[in-house]
């Protein structure tokens, strides 16, 4: 996406939507858990997150989640989201450490 502007309404605009995101555990994220962007003429509609859970580096440095313009650098953000609907939240870990593997 180069521009943030809303554009024309044609048959090639894309429609996105019912997106579902379940069961995922992240540790040591440094910019976001999730960056959803849609359109300005037509928005992601429908996305869902479920049992998401997130710890962040406590060192991470302020960076673009996604590569569009005017989207602004960022750190430790649980979601990021322009021209979209979402339901639900990403849970945080307080501990940021990882669980051992076995």
């Amino acid at each position: 996406m180069q521009s943030r502007e809303p554009a024309p309404i044609t048959q090639r605009t894309p429609s996105i939507g019912t997106i579902s995101l379940r069961n995922i555990t992240a540790y040591n994220a440094h910019i976001a858990g999730a960056a959803v962007l849609g359109l300005p003429e037509a928005p992601v509609t429908g996305v869902s997150f479920e049992n998401f859970q997130i710890s962040f580096h406590p060192d991470a440095q302020a960076d673009h989640p996604v590569m569009a313009c005017d989207v602004p650098s960022m750190r430790h953000m649980p979601v990021f989201s322009q021209f979209a609907q979402i339901d639900g939240a990403i849970d945080l870990i307080v501990d940021h450490k990882e669980p051992s593997q076995c």
